[in-house]
């Protein structure tokens, strides 16, 4: 099993990570939507999960790596990049697991603001007029230059099943 696992690794990682990078640019949430909530709920399942094999199997990885900090460096980044890119997944539980309700957040626009990374976002945030809430949305750009603050905007999404709101882009 381990040497199927090993001379399989880089496919099954980089399935992995293409299937969380696919959902991750399909599915929109408002901000960070569900995010820390799968932190929550995965970190010590995942935990277990990664660090359990790793010693089940430490000579196996020990002979491979020929050496016990560098396969217990690697066990960590992948823990940490494991619970970062399993987030997409949980969002597209949420989303296949919805009943279809629809959630509409209307409202005017408090503030504007761009986050700047390897692509800038385009963020607006809005008072919903049936909640109260604060929300926060990602929009594209020309939608962004094209609203203030004080517009009276509405934006429509649907409940998923884990409960966080979801659209399809």
């Amino acid at each position: 099993m381990n040497d199927i696992i090993y001379r399989y690794r880089n496919i099954l990682f980089f399935t992995y990570i293409g299937l969380s990078a696919f959902f991750l640019m399909r599915l929109e949430s408002i901000f960070n939507g569900g995010f820390y909530y799968s932190v929550r709920i995965l970190w010590l399942p995942l935990a277990i999960i990664i660090f359990g094999y790793t010693w089940l199997n430490r000579n196996f990885f020990y002979s491979v790596n020929k050496n016990k900090i560098t396969t217990w460096v690697l066990v960590i980044m992948l823990y940490v990049l494991s619970l970062l890119m399993t987030w997409p997944y949980l969002m597209a539980v949420n989303a296949f697991t919805g009943n279809g309700d629809e959630i509409v957040y209307e409202g005017p626009i408090e503030r504007k603001w761009i986050s700047k990374g390897k692509r800038w976002t385009y963020h607006l945030v809005i008072r919903d007029q049936k909640s109260m809430e604060i929300v926060t949305l990602n929009c594209g750009k020309n939608y962004y230059n094209s609203v203030s603050e004080g517009n009276f905007i509405t934006e429509h999404f649907y409940m998923g099943g884990l409960g966080f709101p979801y659209r399809w882009k």
